[in-house]
C-alpha cells in the first residue's frame, strides 16, 4: 500500500507535460487513499508518510504536509526519498536555505538524476548559478535521455537566470521528440550571443512558462512575464515554486502576482535564502 501510495502520488511528475490519462486531483486522491491504508497496517511506515506529505504538498496543504514529512524524517532522518519530497515542499513554501540543506541530503544518500535534480533546483532558487550549473550538469551525464526532461527544462532557467545566452540557444536543440520540435526550430533563430527574440521567448512560453517568465524578464516584458506565471499556476505543475526564482523576485509585490501567491495558499511569503 505504501509503494502504491508513493507511486500514484508521484506519477504526474513523470508523464511528459502531465498528459495522464487520468487528471491530476485522482492521482492524489488514490494516493492519499493507499497511504492511509498502509498507515492503518502501520502507523509506522515511513513511505506512507512520504507519500501524505506529497499529496498534501501538491494540493497546496502546507501545514498537512509539513506535519506528514516530519513524521517520515522523524521516523528515519536517512530516508532518501524523505529528504528528497520534503525538500521539494520546503522549496515550493520559499523555505530555500532549509531545501539547499535537505537537498543535499538526499543526494548524500542516494546520488541518481531525480536527487540532483532538486538539489540544483534548490541552489537556483538560492541565486547560486553556478553551483545550479554544476548539479544539473551531474544530473544530465547520469541521465542524457531524460525521459521526462525535466532536467533540460531547469538548466534552461538556470542559463537563462545567468543571461549565459549562448548555452540556453544550444540547448533549446537537445530537447527531443515530435513534442518539442518547434522548441528546437526556435533556439535555431535565436541569435548568437544574443537575448532571446520575442519570438524564442513566446514558444519557450508555450512550453515551459516558467522559464518564459525570466525571458520575457530580460526583454524588460514585466506583463507578459506576469501573464506566464498565470499560465504555469494555471497548469499546477509545480508553479509555486517559480515564484522564488530570484530573476522574477521584482515581481513579488505585483497585484497580479500577490493574487497568484493568495490563489496557491502563500499569501505573504517570501523566500528565505542563504545569506550571501
Amino acid at each position: 500500500w505504501a509503494g502504491l501510495a508513493l507511486s500514484e502520488a508521484t506519477l504526474p511528475w513523470y508523464v511528459t507535460e502531465n498528459n495522464s490519462e487520468r487528471p491530476w486531483a485522482e492521482h492524489l486522491a488514490a494516493g492519499e487513499h493507499a497511504a492511509r491504508r498502509a498507515l492503518a497496517l502501520d502507523s509506522a511506515n515511513v513511505r506512507a508518510w512520504v507519500a501524505l506529505g506529497t499529496v498534501h504538498r501538491d494540493r497546496r496543504q502546507w501545514p498537512e504536509a509539513e506535519a506528514a514529512f516530519s513524521r517520515a524524517l522523524a521516523l528515519d532522518p536517512d530516508d532518501a526519498e524523505a529528504n528528497q519530497q520534503y525538500a521539494e515542499y520546503l522549496e515550493y513554501v520559499g523555505r530555500i536555505a532549509e531545501a539547499v540543506d535537505m537537498a543535499r541530503r538526499a543526494v548524500e544518500l542516494d546520488r541518481v538524476p531525480v536527487r540532483l535534480n532538486v538539489a540544483a533546483t534548490s541552489e537556483l532558487l538560492n541565486g547560486r548559478y553556478a553551483e545550479a550549473s554544476a548539479m544539473f550538469d551531474a544530473a544530465d551525464r547520469l541521465d542524457p535521455t531524460d525521459r521526462g526532461q525535466f532536467i533540460k527544462r531547469n538548466m534552461l532557467r538556470a542559463y537563462l537566470s545567468r543571461s549565459d545566452w549562448t548555452a540556453a540557444r544550444a540547448l533549446l536543440g537537445r530537447f527531443s521528440g515530435e513534442d518539442h520540435e518547434a522548441l528546437r526550430a526556435a533556439g535555431a533563430t535565436w541569435p548568437p550571443d544574443s537575448p532571446p527574440t520575442p519570438e524564442v521567448a513566446e514558444r519557450i512560453t508555450e512550453w515551459y512558462p516558467a522559464a518564459g517568465a525570466i525571458a520575457w524578464m530580460t526583454l524588460g516584458r514585466r506583463e507578459r512575464a506576469i501573464a506566464a506565471l498565470q499560465e504555469a499556476v494555471d497548469a499546477h505543475y509545480g508553479a509555486t515554486l517559480f515564484f522564488w526564482l530570484p530573476a522574477l523576485e521584482p515581481l513579488l509585490d505585483d497585484p497580479a502576482v500577490k493574487a497568484l501567491l493568495k490563489r496557491a495558499n502563500l499569501e505573504g511569503a517570501r523566500p528565505r535564502r542563504t545569506a550571501p
